[in-house]
């Protein structure tokens, strides 16, 4: 399960650090998350990523939606299966802000089950199920032999999805464990 997007609020972490009007952004449909960067607070990519501090990442809201998919998820769960967080870690102290983050949110126990990984494909395998809110990501895991479902999100093809998103994902994942079927 992804971290930011689907379990803490990135998007609006951004807004509050760089002082964004949150009725400006994001626009619907707007996949790649640097060009949504570079059009919500007009800084280089590189300069963007560098600046978040600890602070920042601590700081991120859980979303209204994640926990509602996160212990049903994790209460679906048998033995033969089990439950990770994947992250990908950018800028400086992330790696520990989001230890101590998922520590505070999710659970202590939780920070031995979080992957830090760049491309989350390479977690892929025909019994895995990624739930994010990229696009790509969702893309390359399925490319790479395993399920995924997206969560909806103004900033890919589901922006128009107007039904509880926990609901959604949860129904998408008991699919996919039932019947192999599902949006993934």
């Amino acid at each position: 399960m992804d971290c930011d997007g689907v379990l803490c609020d990135f998007t609006g972490g951004v807004y509050d650090w760089f002082g964004v009007d949150r009725e400006e952004w994001p626009k619907p449909g707007k996949p790649d998350i640097d060009n949504r960067i570079r059009d919500m607070i007009g800084v280089p990519v590189n300069v963007f990523w560098k600046s978040l501090t600890y602070d920042f990442w601590m700081n991120l809201h859980p979303t209204d939606f994640g926990r509602r998919i996160w212990y049903p998820l994790h209460d679906w769960l048998d033995s033969g299966r089990d439950l990770f967080i994947l992250t990908n870690p950018v800028g400086r102290d992330s790696i520990q802000a989001r230890q101590d983050w998922i520590r505070e949110h999710i659970g202590p126990s939780w920070v031995r089950k979080t992957i830090f990984c760049g491309p989350k494909f390479v977690c892929a395998n025909p019994d895995s199920i990624l739930v994010d809110d990229l696009e790509k990501n969702v893309d390359l895991f399925r490319a790479a032999g395993g399920h995924a479902v997206l969560v909806p999100q103004p900033w890919n093809s589901l922006h128009d999805f107007e039904g509880d998103k926990a609901e959604y994902v949860l129904q998408q994942v008991k699919l996919i464990i039932e019947k192999g079927e599902g949006n993934g």
